[in-house]
């Protein structure tokens, strides 16, 4: 969610010198605003909402060498009060269909994106290679060409680590 962030609050700031995104993602649109929040609706009928947290966070890392990393990162997210964790992710799907494109618009910075993962059908990350089609470079590319684009292939959603 780092990426919707530094989005919103460029947008809000007169002064900065440009903006760094690593490693975003955005699940819907306008179009397709209500059919995703009800597969979402319809996966914590279907599973426990840790259990979906475990598994998101979980498949943000490819490599077992990173297993205590990803273990920290899946408890803490665990351990967010469900009252404050599960309107968070309700408003991510809103945030990407009634706010990002216009807070892009709203941008005039030269963007730096840095890219390690790309989001499957399943909406899941999974690891990209330079000659990817990625769809949220693109959809960054759309509202702004002063973008420099880093690509980092067999990686995780985690980069800094």
């Amino acid at each position: 969610m780092g990426t919707r962030l530094a989005i919103d609050i460029a947008s809000k700031i007169k002064n900065s010198a440009g903006l760094i995104l690593v490693d975003g993602s955005r699940f819907c649109d306008y179009e397709t605003y209500f059919k995703v929040l009800s597969n979402f609706e319809n996966s914590l009928k279907q599973n426990n909402y840790q259990s979906l947290l475990k598994n998101m966070f979980s498949s943000m890392f490819f490599s077992e060498s990173y297993k205590k990393d990803r273990d920290r990162i899946v408890k803490r997210a665990i351990n967010i009060p469900e009252r404050y964790s599960l309107p968070l992710r309700r408003n991510t799907i809103w945030y990407d269909s009634h706010c990002v494109e216009n807070n892009l618009k709203c941008l005039k910075l030269p963007i730096l994106v840095i890219q390690s993962t790309k989001i499957d059908s399943k909406n899941a990350r999974c690891m990209i290679n330079k000659d990817d089609d990625i769809y949220y470079v693109n959809f960054i590319n759309n509202f702004n060409k002063n973008n420099d684009i880093v690509l980092l292939e067999n990686t995780g959603h985690y980069v800094t680590i």
